[in-house]
């Protein structure tokens, strides 16, 4: 008998036995045998919502002179399980329990942080999921313009890339990043920059460490000082962080008095909605678009008014050259009459990132606004918005349709002690291309805090919400999209399909099978849920809270 001479050799026949095996799997005939496709839990199905979850709130904190509150809303409808949520603030090594709450669906509570500066929030929460938003109101104090930063909260950690498509640093600008571990063990990021003449990696910010339970704050004025123009890029080395950023203008430089929350994307996309375009006597919007790529992104540019889809004048395509932000000016390419709307940039075959901006300037500083917009990636068919419930804002909730079919709506809102659902939002309709604007004063009737969850009953939209107006001080400039349910619904799972003799594959959907381009395309994933028809009210418009 012929052995084996050493563990070398061994492994050598095991390979060749299994590459044998593997090339009798490859010339078997599927044809003739029976594919298994195991069943897949409903749970579990593709559409289906996560069992538990979290999300972090970088951006907020409660300095002197601020006030930060946490809302967390349960989007489901009657019959979901409900929600459980703990709230709590972290920072400096330690987590610090805020509130804990159970939430129907519909419903909402309202949390306000307490703690040190350099603190930030986390909501964990089970049984179903939640959108988590957050407003930190800035009084003007602490060297701090007067503002607010709002929107929704981060939904994931596991990004290994976070970027920030737009910020400046010139003229009053001041950018801060904000980078929150809530685990119990320690991460290593690097902090880099793309700028209108390409990449800046600045040596002091190669290997940034962020402790368990810690946040660190960056100015980054610090580093790349009077840039009009400018994208954070995070590349996480080890660990798991959240992040985002907010912007400063101050009116004593800039002639704008203004903060806004700078949402960080996780993934580039070759499509962006950007809900709140304005234009007119000091009015002013534009884009910033990052490309990380190393190819030269075309995008085309196309907005929506309540009429449909309409071609920016004399700039319906720019390029962002590649590892480049690009400021992509709107003044004088809305259309006739349109003083604001919402934009779709479309990037063919280049992925990229893009932030919509909207400033006010006024002779009385209070007047002034600032607000930038992270765009939203895709549409979905549940978002979330939410309310500081200050009197005499305007609030107004903006609805848009980037796709080719009409688009119904129905909504869910919570006014702090009871869910209701409004016929002023049953059976709304917007049209191909078109963004439609509903205010929400008569709908809040001075409620101190709300929420809404907006359901597409057919098709998929992208919501906001632009919030402005406090009457007896600063403008306090909002304008924000909604959390999306893609942050709470569970991806498709991997699907295991294996032939009688072959060995199983997971992750892929192919297994052993040749593919039949006459074969009929896959049936698979959730049903689609049922459509409900309503009265349509679409005609009218109300003008935007900055035109008030």
């Amino acid at each position: 008998m012929n052995r084996v001479a050493s563990p070398i050799a061994a492994l050598a026949l095991l390979v060749t036995t299994l590459a044998l095996v593997g090339v009798v799997g490859v010339v078997t005939d599927p044809v003739e045998e029976e594919v298994a496709t195991p069943e897949v839990p409903p749970e579990l199905q593709v559409g289906a919502d996560a069992v538990s979850g979290r999300a972090v709130c970088a951006v907020g904190d409660a300095r002197a002179g601020t006030a930060t509150e946490i809302d967390v809303v349960r989007p489901g409808v009657a019959g979901d399980a409900p929600a459980t949520a703990e709230v709590s603030s972290f920072g400096e090594g330690d987590a610090e329990p805020l509130a804990t709450t159970r939430l129907f669906p519909g419903a909402a509570s309202r949390t306000s942080v307490e703690g040190d500066e350099a603190e930030a929030s986390e909501v964990r929460w089970a049984g179903g999921p939640v959108a988590t938003l957050r407003h930190w109101r800035l009084g003007g104090e602490e060297d701090l313009p007067a503002g607010t930063a709002a929107g929704p909260c981060v939904a994931t950690t596991a990004a290994t890339t976070w970027t920030i498509p737009g910020l400046t640093t010139e003229g009053g600008g001041e950018a801060r990043l904000r980078i929150a571990n809530p685990h119990g063990t320690g991460a290593t990021v690097a902090v880099g920059f793309l700028t209108p003449e390409g990449p800046e990696d600045p040596t002091r910010l190669r290997n940034v460490s962020v402790g368990p339970w810690e946040t660190v704050e960056l100015e980054l004025n610090e580093y790349l000082p009077e840039q009009p123009d400018l994208a954070v890029v995070v590349e996480v080395a080890s660990g798991r962080v959240a992040v985002e950023g907010v912007q400063l203008t101050r009116s004593a430089i800039g002639g704008v008095d203004g903060v806004s929350l700078l949402q960080a994307a996780t993934e580039p996309s070759q499509v962006w909605t950007v809900p709140w375009i304005i234009a007119g006597e000091g009015r002013s919007s534009w884009l910033w678009i990052a490309n990380r790529t190393d190819r030269s992104a075309p995008v085309e540019l196309s907005y929506h008014t309540a009429d449909g889809g309409a071609v920016p004048e004399l700039l319906s395509e720019v390029s962002v050259p590649p590892n480049t932000v690009r400021r992509i000016d709107l003044a004088d390419t809305l259309p006739e009459g349109q003083n604001g709307l919402a934009l779709t940039a479309r990037s063919d075959g280049v992925p990229v990132t893009v932030s919509g901006t909207a400033r006010i300037v006024a002779d009385d500083p209070a007047d002034t606004g600032f607000a930038v917009q992270l765009g939203a990636p895709a549409s979905d068919r549940v978002w979330t918005v939410s309310g500081n419930g200050r009197p005499g804002r305007t609030e107004q909730l903006r609805l848009i349709n980037p796709g080719s079919e009409p688009v119904r709506v129905d909504g869910t809102l919570w006014t702090g002690s009871q869910a209701s659902q409004p016929p002023e939002l049953a059976g709304l309709e917007v049209a191909p291309g078109a963004q439609l604007t509903v205010p929400l004063g008569d709908l809040l009737q001075g409620a101190p805090s709300w929420s809404l969850t907006v359901r597409a009953t057919s098709g998929d939209l992208v919501t906001a919400l632009v919030s402005s107006g406090d009457p007896d001080g600063p403008r306090h400039l909002v304008a924000t999209t909604g959390a999306p349910s893609a942050w709470w619904t569970l991806p498709r799972p991997p699907t295991r399909r294996s032939a009688p003799g072959t060995a199983q594959r997971l992750g892929t959907e192919l297994g052993i099978e040749p593919i039949d381009p006459l074969a009929p395309p896959d049936e698979g994933g959730a049903p689609e849920p049922p459509s409900e028809d309503g009265a349509v009210d679409a005609d009218a418009t109300p003008p935007d809270p900055a035109e008030e």
